[in-house]
This record gives C-alpha cells, sequence and structure tokens, in this order.
C-alpha cells in the first residue's frame, strides 16, 4: 500500500483540437476581419468573435494571429501564411490517421464521395473541417 494519498486531479483532461484556419471558408473570414478593423491581432480577434463566436472564440488566440503578420513592421500576412492558405486545407495533424476505416464498406464511400462532390458543384468549400 502506498504511503502517499494519490494528488487530486485539478484539471479536467480534454483532448486537443486541431483546427486548419487557412481552410477556404475560416481564411476568408480572417481576411475580412483584418481588412475591417487593420493589422491589430487583437482587433481581428474580436471581430472574428464579433462575426463568428461559434468557430473563433476559445480557438483562436490574438497570439496565433499575431505570428501570422509580418514582423518588425506589422503589416501583411507572412509569406508562410500566404502559402498555406493558397493551398487551401491541407491537414497538419495526425496525417496517419484512421485511413480505410470504410474499406469494407464501398456503398458507404461512394455515397459520401457523392454527397462531397455535389457540395463541391454547388460551389461550396469542402474540407475535413466541414465535411
Amino acid at each position: 500500500m502506498s504511503r502517499h494519498p494519490p494528488h487530486k486531479k485539478r484539471r479536467v483532461e480534454t483532448s486537443a483540437k486541431n483546427v486548419n484556419w487557412q481552410a477556404p471558408f475560416l481564411w476568408q473570414q480572417i481576411t475580412a476581419a483584418q481588412k475591417a478593423v487593420g493589422w491589430s491581432p487583437t482587433a481581428i480577434y474580436r471581430e472574428l468573435c464579433r462575426v463568428n463566436p461559434d468557430v473563433f472564440e476559445d480557438r483562436l488566440r490574438p497570439s496565433t494571429i499575431w505570428r501570422w503578420i509580418n514582423q518588425p513592421d506589422g503589416v501583411g500576412w507572412t509569406a508562410a501564411m500566404l502559402a498555406a492558405s493558397s493551398h487551401g486545407h491541407v491537414p497538419v495533424y495526425n496525417k496517419a490517421g484512421s485511413h480505410r476505416v470504410l474499406a469494407p464498406f464501398p456503398d458507404v464511400v461512394e455515397a459520401i464521395k457523392l454527397q462531397l462532390m455535389r457540395l463541391r458543384e454547388v460551389g461550396l468549400p469542402v474540407s475535413a473541417f466541414t465535411a
């Protein structure tokens, strides 16, 4: 038996939520907020939370936006950010993932693909976040 009592948990564990902010539908909102308020990361964040709090509040931080802005002049997006946003949604997390999980169900795969292609045909951006 242990001589020391177990430590009390102080924080509830939650899984990480990775968001690709360069996905077309998110990046369009970020650039629109920047055009509305200028290059202040805090002002951009506040505008994003005002327009779409469900997506941006508690997920995006002004410090993250600050890293996307050219330093030291603080005007313009970094070259890396512009390149990433031009590629749209390219996941940078969990590249191995759970691929081939639907392989035993080709009819389900075809139905999903058909629905996603229909969304693209009407002009909606489709990414892993929206699908």
